[in-house]
Protein backbone atom coordinates (compact mmCIF):
# COMPACT_ATOMS: atom_id res chain seq x y z
CA UNK A 1 0.00 0.00 0.00
CA UNK A 2 1.23 3.67 -0.50
CA UNK A 3 -0.02 6.60 1.45
CA UNK A 4 0.11 10.00 0.16
CA UNK A 5 1.48 13.22 2.27
CA UNK A 6 -0.80 16.55 2.17
CA UNK A 7 1.02 19.78 1.36
CA UNK A 8 0.29 20.61 4.91
CA UNK A 9 1.47 18.15 6.79
CA UNK A 10 5.08 18.14 4.83
CA UNK A 11 4.78 21.77 6.22
CA UNK A 12 4.78 20.43 9.59
CA UNK A 13 7.36 17.83 8.72
CA UNK A 14 9.54 20.11 7.73
CA UNK A 15 8.79 22.55 10.60
CA UNK A 16 9.57 19.34 13.48
CA UNK A 17 12.85 18.94 11.03
CA UNK A 18 14.20 22.29 11.22
CA UNK A 19 12.83 22.57 15.29
CA UNK A 20 14.42 19.27 16.26
CA UNK A 21 17.75 19.65 13.85
CA UNK A 22 18.25 23.38 15.82
CA UNK A 23 17.68 22.02 19.48
CA UNK A 24 19.01 18.40 19.18
CA UNK A 25 21.45 18.35 16.18
CA UNK A 26 21.43 16.19 13.01
CA UNK A 27 21.29 12.82 14.35
CA UNK A 28 18.41 12.88 16.46
CA UNK A 29 16.78 15.02 13.25
CA UNK A 30 17.57 12.28 11.12
CA UNK A 31 16.13 9.63 13.53
CA UNK A 32 12.99 11.82 14.51
CA UNK A 33 11.84 11.53 10.66
CA UNK A 34 12.39 8.40 10.44
CA UNK A 35 10.23 7.50 13.30
CA UNK A 36 7.48 9.32 11.44
CA UNK A 37 8.16 8.06 8.15
CA UNK A 38 8.38 4.51 9.71
CA UNK A 39 5.22 4.95 11.46
CA UNK A 40 3.51 6.19 8.14
CA UNK A 41 4.64 2.87 6.57
CA UNK A 42 3.37 0.79 9.30
CA UNK A 43 0.05 2.93 9.71
CA UNK A 44 -0.78 1.94 6.19
CA UNK A 45 -0.79 -1.48 6.06
CA UNK A 46 -2.86 -1.29 9.93
CA UNK A 47 -5.01 1.75 9.14
CA UNK A 48 -7.25 0.45 12.14
CA UNK A 49 -4.46 1.36 14.74
CA UNK A 50 -5.50 4.71 14.73
CA UNK A 51 -8.64 6.14 16.73
CA UNK A 52 -11.54 7.49 15.47
CA UNK A 53 -11.84 11.44 17.41
CA UNK A 54 -15.55 12.09 17.19
CA UNK A 55 -14.51 14.91 19.71
CA UNK A 56 -12.09 15.93 17.26
CA UNK A 57 -13.99 15.79 13.41
CA UNK A 58 -16.92 13.80 12.33
CA UNK A 59 -14.96 13.14 9.33
CA UNK A 60 -13.70 9.65 8.88
CA UNK A 61 -10.18 10.60 10.23
CA UNK A 62 -7.83 8.06 12.32
CA UNK A 63 -5.46 9.65 14.46
CA UNK A 64 -2.58 7.86 16.07
CA UNK A 65 -0.35 9.34 18.49
CA UNK A 66 3.87 9.24 18.37
CA UNK A 67 4.64 10.95 20.91
CA UNK A 68 5.13 14.32 20.84
CA UNK A 69 3.05 14.23 17.92
CA UNK A 70 -0.17 13.15 16.41
CA UNK A 71 -0.47 11.76 13.15
CA UNK A 72 -3.92 12.26 11.36
CA UNK A 73 -5.08 10.23 8.22
CA UNK A 74 -7.69 9.35 6.29
CA UNK A 75 -7.83 5.41 5.37
CA UNK A 76 -8.74 4.79 1.72
CA UNK A 77 -11.49 3.25 0.88
CA UNK A 78 -10.98 -0.38 -0.93
CA UNK A 79 -13.48 -1.38 -3.47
Amino acid sequence: MKYRVLPDAQADLEEIDDWVLENFGPAFADQTQGKLYGTFEILTNFPHMGQMRPDVTSHPVRFFSLKPYWISMRPALHC
